[in-house]
């Protein structure tokens, strides 16, 4: 009875040790250094409220992010660029402000968009590197994996296994192990 009680706890043990280490998460950049910069682009017209505000919003969103910059584009002096990345977003709409970050895009503005740029902006930090459709369209560069990875980017979960947390999980066993040796030894006497 006793030797089933201690390869049951051992077993146990092994089993959390390995385990324990998948729900380590997937650490956020803290260093600019880290990721590639992520890159809002708005599209706006000259004296719209909308890209007005979508201006102010966004100067102070960018206070609280690291990594993070906006570049704002006038659409009368970007017609050509804007043309090419409608048409390749297959974007109908001619209307303002246009957001794009990395190959998602938001029309307009109001406080459900404000959420899917924080959203977007979030998920995109959360991963490694993401490809930028406007900077490749303004160097003329293949956007086949923009138009691919970053579609992706919003159902991709991704873990890391941390260190810390295997050193975790093995102490626990560890301690699990013992635990049922002193078990199987009270049991005995």
């Amino acid at each position: 009875m006793k030797k089933i009680l201690l390869i049951s706890s051992l077993i146990i043990s092994i089993i959390i040790a390995m385990i324990l280490p998948l729900f380590s998460v997937k650490g956020v950049a803290t260093n600019a250094d880290d990721y590639e910069a992520l890159k809002i682009y708005v599209f706006k017209k000259e004296d719209d409220k909308k890209s007005q505000e979508l201006e102010d919003w966004l100067n102070e969103f960018i206070k609280e992010k690291i990594n993070l910059n906006v570049e704002y584009l006038d659409k009368d002096s970007n017609e050509e660029l804007i043309t090419k990345v409608k048409k390749e977003l297959s974007i109908k709409p001619n209307k303002y402000p246009l957001v794009i970050i990395g190959s998602n895009y938001f029309i307009g503005f109001n406080d459900e968009i404000k959420e899917q740029i924080t959203e977007a902006v979030n998920k995109y930090q959360e991963h490694d590197s993401y490809c930028n459709l406007v900077t490749k369209i303004q160097n003329e560069e293949d956007i086949t994996n923009c138009l691919t990875n970053n579609k992706g980017i919003y159902n991709q979960v991704e873990y890391k296994t941390n260190t810390p947390w295997l050193l975790i999980g093995i102490v626990v066993g560890i301690v699990l192990v013992i635990g049922g040796v002193i078990i199987v030894r009270r049991i005995k006497k």
